[in-house]
């Protein structure tokens, strides 16, 4: 996809933003730095590694739902019961698409160097 056809199918979403063009540079960048995007369920479901010889996970990915809640989530398949869930704590969620997780980041922010909030 080249930067114009990005800013196009971008910009129908987000058009009369503040600081539109700022905003579209640095999710640019971010698209050229390989960063995650969404997955259809539809179309492939997050890697599973063997837990046991019953059970399969996968990572922890975010997740969006049918009910437009964004959620971090693994996937899992019982291998008892041939059943696939995705695990949540307190709701049963239609999942529609995810994407795995960023790297954490590679500097350390004030909150984690001091521990206090960087704005107190």
């Amino acid at each position: 996809m080249t930067k114009e056809e990005f800013k196009a199918k971008v910009s129908m979403a987000y058009d009369g933003r503040e600081k539109w063009e700022q905003f579209l540079e640095r999710v640019w960048q971010l698209h050229l730095q390989g960063m995650p995007h969404w997955i259809s369920v539809e179309d492939e479901l997050p890697p599973l590694e063997i837990v046991s010889e019953s059970w399969e996970t996968s990572d922890d990915v975010l997740v969006y739902t049918l009910s437009g809640d964004m959620l971090v989530s693994r996937y899992e398949f019982s291998k008892l019961t041939k059943e696939h869930y995705w695990i949540f704590s307190d709701h049963d969620y239609i999942v529609t698409h995810w994407m795995p997780l960023p790297l954490p980041p590679e500097k350390l922010s004030s909150l984690e160097r001091t521990g206090k909030n960087c704005k107190e």
